[in-house]
């Protein structure tokens, strides 16, 4: 009988830590989906950020360039295509993914998503950096042959070397940070998946 008793409340007392440990998971994977939810949020907001300053880059490129400098319309042209370009690849890689999407039940098609993302900056940057390279060439030897004063000429291809050198080393951090999110991103999604 005594024996009966003691089983039936250890019985319950399994049930009970039971309870609050499926409690315990379900608060962990909803922290879990929040954190997922503000890095896909950030990265929506990153890459807004990033087209405002794409569109901010078109308009002050054309004013240099072409009326500034009076260098060739063909020039200024390929430069605000280029970085229009890069503002809509950025838009279109990011399109399909949502911060909602990370509260949601089908967290595998979110993570293929991401991936894809991922996968998307990496051909950009495939045809980023040599059309970065003919771009350069191309402003050092029209402004070489501008008739510009030395001075100005060795100023803005200066500025020019350091705001391109630039650009790529935030570009370089940025890619880093955003890889690291992504990472933990894609491992957050693989552990709620299993």
């Amino acid at each position: 009988m005594e024996d009966n008793i003691t089983l039936e409340a250890m019985k319950s007392e399994l049930a009970s830590l039971k309870e609050k440990l499926d409690r315990q998971t379900i608060i962990s994977e909803e922290h879990i989906r929040r954190s997922m939810k503000d890095k896909v949020g950030r990265i929506k907001t990153q890459t807004a950020i990033l087209g405002i300053i794409g569109v901010a880059g078109i308009v002050y490129c054309s004013w240099v360039l072409h009326m500034e400098l009076g260098l060739s319309l063909a020039l200024t042209l390929f430069t605000d295509i280029f970085l229009a370009a890069a503002i809509f690849f950025s838009i279109w890689s990011t399109r399909k993914i949502h911060p909602k999407d990370m509260m949601g039940e089908n967290l595998i098609s979110a993570g293929k998503e991401i991936a894809l993302m991922t996968k998307r900056g990496q051909m950009w940057k495939k045809v980023a950096f040599p059309l970065l390279a003919v771009w350069f060439i191309w402003v050092v030897v029209e402004t070489l042959n501008s008739g510009l004063e030395n001075d100005m000429v060795s100023g803005f291809l200066i500025g020019c070397g350091c705001g391109l050198l630039g650009g790529i080393v935030c570009g370089m951090l940025y890619e880093k940070k955003q890889t690291a999110m992504i990472n933990e991103l894609l491992r957050d999604i693989d552990e709620l998946s299993k």
